[in-house]
């Protein structure tokens, strides 16, 4: 795991040096605190005549342990986009035990150009005491004036002098001969130039107690080299680090570094390593409750919030997000706590859920956990809303900060239509928003506040909540009911169910303006620009309506089966509104015999601003981008794909078709296959695809995506419904079967990629136009399953292009040989739908970077499959049959089914034998109890007996079953 921290990281804490002004230039305080976080800087806040060719980064140095508590520094030329290619150094590798400096590494920097470090408060915290926080840091140098050639000879013999001095080591990080380094310590050594990795494998990472080599991610960064153990190190153990001559070169001269280095390390021991952490405290700030263990528990930013409960008052409150660092556990809640709220905390541990903490121990449960408001603080609460004139006055139960607030956080609606606001102020606890014209006594007037760069506070810096739609009905009012649920528009049409097995609201072809276009495929099409106002009011509706219904019904806009390809242009605002709303709402695409739902909360919003709209997050700013759907049909002779594959022959049902899903700003709207900048989505939505009249079954088909890069095809999980010859085949072009929406909740944490047209890989390049998506059924005509008792699911998986022939210029399965780690790891990547991943299969260095490489790194980024502790995978090794039933654990709780027990393990497994053999006792009971995998006998195991190709081949089938995925 690399310890990169971003670029707003650090800007935080040089920002909170920098903004100390009383103090000395050189170092910062944290506000409002005796015992303030003292930071020592270098280059200082406010120099000038920096030399831009000396300056290769910038250190803070702390006067204690700090952690990161936020993700906000920014390093920008003034008045330009932040700088992205910026690496930051802790000084003992590891973020969550708290660092005493950070070196922040830059690009080069250019002459005569002022930069400016930009981080909010907060971004750094006391490790032991949470409360001290760095303040908001805003921080400036510039550099100096480049010297005309042979004007200053000084400058030019000084240039040249460092230009012809040998390329040398400056430091390392840790230094050698530390002890107690994590065990998941990276290794950063910093040279007095800019480099390149030269020869990886002069660099050498043994272990000391038995001299193994280990395996270790490289990478060159600006001036420093990075060296990072794929797997974590042992406790208490030593190492040796060697970096041999001609390991790094100068990036622009090429000259090699020529000085061998070497150091040892001793990692941390953990006396207590038997004892699992204890919970020792619990407190509240805001809306997080902070838990306090009695030992590290990692690092750990995703941790999932099924099985944390919150009781507030006697009323569950929803969570989320929780995470970890250190010794701490943070649980974050929609919503704040007042401080004479009643807190119970709960941690019931499942399964698929269980907090596994770096050390191998599970976080024990907690129940009914009090947890008490320790700051004497209230919380910052609205009282209510009033209109007069051309004013609203928004009133808070506390005096807030002074500071400016963006008008674009605001939304004031005046019946139904958006007003513009031309002002905002703060005034003692007040909020006051000067309108561009005044209310009228009826009006209907709603305001919302929005998330985006500004918050409200009081002095105490506790923040105030979003709100969404808070009512001011007439000249004054202070209601806080929402608005009432509307009737349908009249532009709206209930549809059944019949066509997909899905309902929904149709949109009127009235609501969008035509205009022409060019598909990818080259076809001049129509595209569908549906309205702002009348998109925002349908969205209205559907909330209004579906707010206690479990299943979503999408609003569906259908494209005229008359188009030789569909295009619709949505305006992002007012997706963003419905999104803000926190319900569920999807917009659908229904074209021909194809349908294509995008759930709103997929849609990376934060992303995108950041990407195409300066990182402005408001209804108003993003209906000035258009999100695009295009849907087009291909002809199978405009597939540059083998027809036969891996031995199974590709029979395609029907044609397949292209989706294509980008952001784009009205400028580049209007001919996308040369749109300069534009935003790729991550196929995170759902495929309905509707055929008649096909010899295809829902047995013996599935849809498949078409690589047309690697002139392959992926499985995707599909569910197949038949009646009347018709079949409905639906699924997540993405791959998940869980179609958990992992890191898709508006904030769009990998959920799309930027792009300008041409720069995406793989199936889904921006080039060839999205991702090729279509129904179809695979044959293999083996000559050694026929009486074979597997037969059925072996041909079953075959047909959906799970499984194959062991050799591709073959037809025999040979089912009864043993299975390896590789081809299982092929097998349940596909069955899953996780396509290749060939950059993970990387950190292996004995898997081939190929199809089936990619396959290993897919599984084993899905923690189905690991690697061993010398960092080989071993791909042709057999698995055993109770690896296979750990195996089958994962890949079930990675589809979100969670096998579970009656009783204990060995009460499940006490028919065999053998049980006492046994290693993984609960994955092989809940396996056993599941009907996924049996006993060789009635009474027999056979734990360390391996698995078969038919075997696995069932299994995996049991397990497709299990997830409803056919």
């Amino acid at each position: 795991m690399e310890r990169k921290l971003s670029t707003g990281i650090i800007a935080i804490l040089v920002l909170n040096l920098l903004l100390g002004v009383a103090a000395p230039a050189s170092m910062i305080h944290a506000a409002g605190s005796a015992s303030g976080i003292r930071i020592t800087m270098n280059p200082q806040n406010g120099a000038s005549n920096v030399d831009p060719a000396a300056t290769k980064s910038i250190k803070l140095q702390f006067d204690r342990k700090v952690q990161i508590n936020k993700d906000s520094l920014k390093v920008s030329e003034k008045g330009k986009e932040p700088l992205s290619n910026i690496e930051t150094v802790l000084s003992d590798g590891s973020p969550g035990k708290g660092t005493n400096e950070v070196t922040l590494l830059l690009p080069q920097l250019k002459y005569n150009t002022t930069y400016v470090v930009q981080a909010e408060e907060g971004n750094f915290v006391d490790a032991e005491n949470r409360s001290i926080a760095s303040p908001a840091v805003q921080y400036f140098f510039t550099t100096k004036t480049e010297t005309a050639a042979g004007s200053t000879n000084n400058t030019v013999n000084a240039g040249a002098a460092e230009e012809t001095s040998p390329l040398q080591m400056l430091g390392v990080t840790p230094l050698g001969g530390s002890t107690n380094i994590p065990v998941d310590t990276e290794f950063t050594m910093i040279f007095n130039r800019n480099i390149k990795i030269n020869n990886e494998s002069a660099i050498v990472f043994k272990k000391k107690e038995n001299d193994a080599q280990l395996a270790v991610q490289v990478r060159a960064s600006g001036s420093g080299l990075f060296i990072k153990p794929v797997h974590e190190l042992d406790k208490g153990s030593r190492y040796y680090l060697y970096i041999g001559a001609g390991a790094a070169a100068d990036a622009q001269t090429g000259a090699v570094y020529m000085n061998g280095w070497e150091g040892l390390y001793e990692t941390e021991t953990d006396k207590n390593s038997s004892e699992a952490p204890v919970l020792q405290s619990g407190e509240i700030t805001n809306n997080t409750i902070i838990l306090k263990y009695s030992k590290p528990l990692g690092t750990n930013n995703s941790i999932a919030t099924t099985g944390f409960k919150v009781v507030v008052n006697q009323r569950e409150r929803e969570i989320s997000k929780v995470y970890s660092s250190g010794s701490y556990l943070y649980i974050e809640l929609v919503t704040a706590i007042e401080a004479s709220d009643l807190v119970e905390l709960s941690y019931t541990p499942k399964a698929s859920n269980k907090l596994v903490l770096s050390s191998g121990q599970a976080l024990a449960e907690i129940s009914s956990y009090k947890v008490s408001n320790t700051s004497s603080k209230s919380t910052l609460s609205l009282i209510g809303i009033e209109g007069k004139g051309n004013t609203i006055t928004i009133t808070y139960n506390k005096t807030l900060k002074s500071k400016k607030l963006n008008p674009n956080q605001f939304i004031v609606r005046v019946n139904q239509s958006e007003l513009r606001i031309t002002r905002v102020e703060i005034a003692g606890s007040q909020v006051i928003l000067t309108l561009a014209s005044s209310l009228a006594e009826n009006d209907n007037v709603t305001v919302s506040f929005v998330d985006g760069a500004d918050s409200i506070e009081d002095l105490d810096g506790i923040y105030g909540s979003y709100y969404i739609d808070y009512v001011v009905k007439g000249k004054a009012s202070t209601g806080s009911e929402p608005p009432a649920a509307q009737g349908m528009p009249s532009f709206v049409t209930a549809i059944s169910s019949s066509n997909f097995g899905l309902g929904g609201y149709l949109l009127n072809l009235s609501t969008a303006k035509s205009s022409s276009s060019v598909s990818v495929g080259g076809q001049n099409i129509s595209r569908y620009t549906i309205g702002a106002a009348q998109l925002q009011e349908a969205i209205k509706f559907l909330i209004s309506i579906n707010t206690n219904k479990s299943k979503r019904e999408p609003l569906i806009f259908e494209v005229p089966a008359t188009e030789k390809a569909a295009e619709v242009a949505i305006p992002l605002g007012a997706l963003y509104e419905g999104y803000n709303r926190g319900k569920l709402v999807s917009f659908s695409i229904k074209y021909n015999e194809t349908m294509y739902e995008l759930p709103v909360e997929e849609i990376p919003f934060a992303q995108i601003a950041k990407s195409l709209n300066n990182g402005t997050l408001s209804v108003d700013s993003l209906n000035t981008l258009y999100l695009i759907i295009q849907l087009e049909f291909v002809s199978p002779d405009q597939i540059s794909i083998p027809m036969t594959i891996n031995g199974v022959y590709v029979n395609q049902a029907s044609n397949p078709i292209r989706i294509r899903i980008i952001v784009v700003s009205e400028s580049d709207a209007s001919n996308l296959n040369a749109a300069t900048h534009l935003f790729n989505i991550s196929h995170a939505g759902k495929l309905y695809l509707r055929i008649t009249g096909s010899k295809v079954t829902s047995a013996n088909a599935t849809l498949v995506k078409y690589d047309t890069v690697n002139k392959t095809i992926i499985p995707i999980p599909s569910k197949i419904s038949a009646s009347n010859g018709t079949l409905v085949f639906s699924g997540n072009p993405g791959g998940n079967p869980a179609n958990s929406g992992a890191g898709a909740s508006g904030s769009g944490s990998a959920s799309g990629q930027a792009g300008s047209g041409s720069s995406n890989a793989g199936a889904e390049s921006a080039a060839s136009g999205g991702l090729i998506v279509g129904p179809a059924s695979g044959t293999a005509n083996y000559g050694d399953t026929g009486k074979h008792w597997a037969k059925a699911d072996i041909d079953e998986l075959t047909s959906k292009f799970v499984v194959s022939p062991r050799k591709s210029d073959s037809n025999a399965f040979e089912p009864d040989r043993n299975i390896t780690r590789a081809e299982f790891a092929e097998y349940i990547a596909k069955a899953l739908g996780l396509g290749t991943d060939i950059k993970e299969a990387q950190v292996y260095p004995d898997v081939k970077l190929d199809t089936r490489g990619g396959y290993i790194g897919a599984a084993s980024k899905a923690g189905i499959i690991t690697g061993y502790p010398d960092g080989k995978f071993r791909p042709d090794q057999y698995i055993t049959r109770e690896e296979m039933a750990l195996m089958m654990v994962r890949a079930l709780n990675y589809g979100k089914y969670e096998p579970t027990l009656n009783g204990t393990p060995a009460q499940a497994l006490k028919k065999f034998k053998d049980a006492s053999k046994i290693r993984y006792q609960e994955a092989v009971a809940k396996t056993v109890k599941a009907g996924v995998i049996q006993g060789v006998t009635t009474n027999t195991f056979q734990p360390q007996g391996n698995a078969t190709r038919s075997q696995a081949t069932v299994m995996i089938k049991r397990v497709l079953d299990k997830l409803n995925l056919e």
